[in-house]
């Protein structure tokens, strides 16, 4: 199955939402940061009238990362941003800039790994890489990175809006023109895509543990929506950090101490102050 949409940030003006559902379309892939590290102007428009009318949404940036520590940054920037907030298609790491170019195969692939790992420790959310089919083939190592997906960014020579030139490789979101039109966005050239992965299929796996490659594990309870807090899963008591990583042993919860199982369970022996933070009591959950 094939799924219709388009990729926008600022530059298409305030989009009314309601008519671009009405047109047919599926999803829509929002910029969600600036070179200045400042959020996209229409990124809270973008993401949150996307949702309110049933069109499913991702997220991309540009990267300006020239080395590794510039690509956590820009990992943790997007990670604060959405906050835990639902995704319905992958993070998208968008490598593009002629001044990472010019770094090379193994250094793009660092940077590119160095994004990757830190927006999947913070166990939020997939992550994707958009990029044309000369990045693809030549200057992206893909046996070196984690698994993801590709956005590929292949338009032909004579781009009148709907002509496709079908990338080469495993793509999942082709993007394939530059020149779109869609009712409701005031912009006159608008980049259009193809889904042809059913990224939403997990909204019918109801809720389930996700274990990451640095050995953490998260709950998601919904699409890109990990627990926080005090849960009880399957009759077991279990805390989730801010990030939604569940704690092991020691962890500090409502100014109180508490001790979770390796397992993370919270059963048996648990340590905590008095309302005071004075004293230590023992007691058994």
């Amino acid at each position: 199955m094939e799924y219709r949409g388009f990729d926008i940030c600022e530059y298409q003006g305030r989009v009314d939402w309601p008519k671009v559902k009405a047109a047919g379309y599926d999803f829509g892939i929002f910029r969600i940061s600036k070179r200045n590290k400042t959020i996209d102007p229409q990124f809270e428009n973008n993401y949150n009238g996307a949702r309110s009318v049933g069109i499913k949404a991702g997220v991309y940036i540009y990267s300006y990362a020239l080395s590794e520590n510039d690509a956590i940054e820009e990992a943790n920037r997007v990670c604060d941003i959405m906050a835990g907030r639902p995704l319905d298609m992958p993070v998208w790491l968008d490598l593009e800039w002629e001044n990472q170019a010019a770094l090379g195969a193994d250094k793009i692939t660092a940077i590119a790994g160095a994004f990757i790992r830190t927006v999947k420790a913070r166990g939020m959310y997939d992550v994707g890489i958009y990029t044309n089919q000369h990045w693809h083939d030549n200057l992206i190592r893909w046996s070196k990175l984690p698994a993801v997906d590709w956005w590929a960014a292949r338009v032909p020579k004579n781009d009148n809006g709907t002509t496709r030139l079908s990338p080469k490789g495993s793509y999942t979101v082709h993007q394939y023109s530059w020149k779109g039109v869609v009712p409701g966005i005031p912009a006159k050239e608008i980049d259009m895509d193809v889904c042809v992965k059913d990224y939403w299929k997990d909204e019918e796996k109801g809720p389930h543990w996700i274990h990451t490659e640095d050995g953490s594990w998260y709950y998601r309870i919904a699409p890109g929506v990990n627990a926080h807090g005090f849960m009880t899963i399957n009759h077991h008591r279990y805390y989730f950090g801010k990030s939604g990583k569940m704690q092991t042993g020691w962890f500090q919860a409502d100014n109180a101490w508490y001790y979770a199982q390796p397992s993370g369970g919270l059963e048996g022996a648990i340590y905590r102050t008095d309302e005071i933070g004075r004293q230590a009591i023992w007691y058994l959950d």
